[in-house]
C-alpha cells in the first residue's frame, strides 16, 4: 500500500506556467502519455524549473517509467532543496518501483524539510510496520492522525498497518477502535487479514469474532482452517477440529487441515487418533518438513521406530539438510538409547540451524542421558531465558532440577510445561510430587 503522489499544489506564477497547467490537466484527466509529451518540451525551455521536472517525474512515474521518474523527481531537487515536495514524490516513486530502503531515506528527508508532510508520514509509517519499527511508526502516525482519518475507511492497507502499529505498542483500546461491528458491511477480504493479524499478536477472541462475522457463503477453506487455527491456540480442540473439517470440506486436499487436527488430537492426549491424520497429511505432501517432524515424532513416542525411519528417509531425500529432520532423527536416535549417534544428529541441526530450539532440547536430553546435567542444565537455561514458555524444555530443566534436590527451582519449571501441554500426565504427576 503505497500513498499517491504530494500531486500538483504548484504556484502557478513560476516560469512556464501555463505549460504546467496544461499538463496539470491532462495528467487529471488520466492523460499522462500527452502530459510527458508536454513537459519534456517545457523543461527544455524553463529548465531551471524545479515545479516542471517535479510533475514530470509524477506524469512518469504514473506510466510506470520509474527510472526517468526518479531522475526528474532528483533534477527537481536540485533546483530547489527547500522544498519537501519532489523528495516525497521521489521517496513515493521508490516505493512503487520496489526500492524500500532508498524510499525511506527520501522520505525522512522530505519530513526534515517539512515536519507536517502527510504524504511522508503515511508512507513512512506504513513502512516501519513493515521493518517492525513500531515506535517510530506511532510517531509518524500520530502526526498525521491516521486513526480518525477518512482514509481508514477507504485504504484497508492502511487500517491493517495502523492495526498492528497499536497491537505491537500494546495500545489495546486503540486496537479496538479500529475492529469494524460484526453487523458492519465490510469485505470478507478485510475481515479475513483483520482475524489474521489479531491472532498473531494473541488477540485469538478478538480474530474469532472478525472470521465468524464474514458470512458463511463466502467462509472459504483459508478462512475456517484460520478459525479452527485460532480455537486450538485457544485449546479448545473440540471447536477447532468443527473448523477444520469445514476447511476440509471445502477444500479436501487442504494439508494443514489435517497436520493440525493430528496435532491437537496429540496435544489433548488422544495419540492414538493423532497418527492417522498425521500421517494422511504425510502422504499428502511428503515433501514437507512440519508434518514429517510432527508425524516422525508421534510414531517415535508410540515406539514405531521403523515406520518412523521410513518417514524421515523419504522426507529427507526431498529435503536434504532440513535441521528439523535432523533433531527428529536426533530424537528417534535417542529414544532407542544410542546417545553418542542421537547427539551428533543434535550437533548438526544446531550447525544448520543455531536458534533451532528443538535441537537445543534435545542436545541437553543427550547429555543428560549421558551424565552430563550441569551442561544440561546450561543449555537448557539459556533456552527458557530466549523461549520461557517452551513446555520442552521447561519439562526437561525442571526434572533436571528436581532430581538433583532443588525442587523450589524446579516446580515453577514443570508447571509452565504442564499448562502448555495439559495432556502431559507424567508432568502433572511430577508437579504434585515436587510442589
Amino acid at each position: 500500500m503505497v500513498s499517491g503522489w504530494f500531486l500538483v499544489a504548484f504556484f502557478w506564477a513560476a516560469p512556464c506556467s501555463s505549460d504546467l497547467r496544461e499538463a496539470a490537466t491532462a495528467l487529471q484527466g488520466g492523460h499522462a502519455e500527452a502530459a510527458v509529451a508536454m513537459l519534456r518540451i517545457a523543461s527544455a525551455k524553463c529548465a531551471s524549473s524545479a515545479e516542471v521536472f517535479d510533475l514530470l517525474g509524477i506524469a512518469n512515474d504514473m506510466l510506470d517509467n520509474f527510472e526517468e521518474a526518479q531522475k526528474a523527481f532528483r533534477r527537481s531537487i536540485e533546483l530547489d532543496p527547500r522544498v519537501a515536495r519532489p523528495r516525497t514524490n521521489l521517496g513515493v516513486s521508490l516505493l512503487r518501483s520496489g526500492n524500500e530502503a532508498a524510499a525511506v531515506r527520501e522520505l525522512e528527508g522530505a519530513i526534515a524539510v517539512d515536519p507536517a508532510n502527510v504524504v511522508a508520514h503515511r508512507n513512512l509509517a506504513v513502512c516501519y510496520v513493515r521493518k517492525r519499527k513500531f515506535a517510530q511508526a506511532l510517531r509518524s502516525f500520530e502526526v498525521i492522525d491516521a486513526e480518525r482519518s477518512p482514509e481508514i475507511e477507504r485504504d484497508p492497507g492502511l487500517r491493517l498497518s495502523l492495526l498492528e502499529c497499536f497491537l505491537a505498542n500494546k495500545l489495546e483500546q486503540r486496537v479496538q477502535s479500529l475492529l469494524p461491528v460484526t453487523s458492519q458491511d465490510v469485505s470478507p477480504a478485510l475481515r479475513f487479514s483483520l482475524g489474521t493479524k489479531l491472532a498473531e499478536y494473541g488477540h485469538y477472541e478478538d480474530a474469532i469474532r472478525q472470521f465468524k462475522a464474514i458470512p458463511e457463503d463466502k467462509a472459504d477453506s483459508a478462512t475456517m482452517f484460520n478459525l479452527g487455527l485460532t480455537y486450538s491456540h485457544l485449546g479448545l480442540f473440540d471447536d477447532a477440529r468443527k473448523f477444520y473439517f469445514a476447511a476440509i470440506d471445502r477444500d479436501a486436499n487442504h494439508v494443514d487441515a489435517y497436520l493440525r487436527t493430528g496435532m491437537d488430537y496429540s496435544h489433548s492426549g488422544e495419540r492414538s487418533k493423532a497418527i492417522p491424520w498425521l500421517l494422511r497429511a504425510w502422504r499428502m505432501a511428503p515433501d514437507r518438513t512440519d508434518s514429517a517432524y510432527a508425524l516422525a515424532e508421534e510414531l517415535i513416542t508410540a515406539k514405531f521406530y521403523q515406520t518412523a525411519l521410513g518417514v524421515l528417509e523419504k522426507t529427507s531425500a526431498l529435503r536434504p539438510g532440513d535441521p528439523l529432520l535432523s533433531v527428529a532423527r536426533g530424537d528417534w536416535l535417542l529414544d532407542q538409547g544410542k546417545t553418542a549417534e542421537a547427539t551428533e544428529a543434535y550437533r548438526h541441526a544446531l550447525e544448520l540451524d543455531p536458534d533451532n530450539t528443538a535441537a537445543s532440547v534435545g542436545f541437553a536430553r543427550a547429555l543428560a542421558a549421558d551424565g552430563k546435567t550441569a551442561e544440561a542444565t546450561r543449555m537448557l537455561t539459556a533456552v527458557v531465558s530466549h523461549v520461557p514458555e517452551n513446555g520442552d524444555a521447561n519439562a526437561v530443566l525442571g526434572r533436571l532440577q528436581a532430581a538433583e534436590g532443588n525442587c523450589a527451582a524446579a516446580v515453577p519449571h514443570l508447571l509452565r510445561a504442564w499448562r502448555g501441554d495439559v495432556s502431559k500426565s507424567l508432568i502433572a504427576i511430577d508437579v504434585a510430587r515436587y510442589g
